[in-house]
C-alpha cells in the first residue's frame, strides 16, 4: 500500500451513529501543512479507513470521535504515519 495509509481503530464509544476521522499533515521539517480537519465521516460501526489521498512525504496524524445525536465523544489518541516510509 505504498503511497496511501490504512488507519484502524477500536470504536471510542458504544452506540456511535457516525465516526468523524480528522487528519493533520506535517511537513518533514516539522512545520504544519494542514491543521486538523474532518477528512472522513464514516458509519458508526466503522473501524478502519484506507486514506488514498495521503500520498505526499508528510507525516499524517489522525484522531477520531464518535457522534451520537448532537453529542460527541472525546477525541481518541493520535496516530501518525508517513506513506513514503
Amino acid at each position: 500500500m505504498m503511497g496511501a495509509l490504512h488507519v484502524m481503530w477500536a470504536n471510542p464509544a458504544v452506540g456511535c451513529e457516525s465516526i468523524e476521522l480528522e487528519r493533520k499533515a506535517t511537513m518533514p521539517d516539522g512545520s504544519v501543512h494542514e491543521e486538523y480537519a474532518v477528512a472522513f465521516t464514516l458509519p458508526g460501526a466503522a473501524d478502519n479507513k484506507h486514506d488514498t489521498s495521503a500520498t505526499e512525504d508528510m507525516d499524517y496524524s489522525y484522531r477520531l470521535r464518535c457522534k451520537i445525536g448532537g453529542a460527541y465523544s472525546t477525541y481518541s489518541n493520535e496516530m501518525t504515519q508517513n506513506p513514503t516510509k
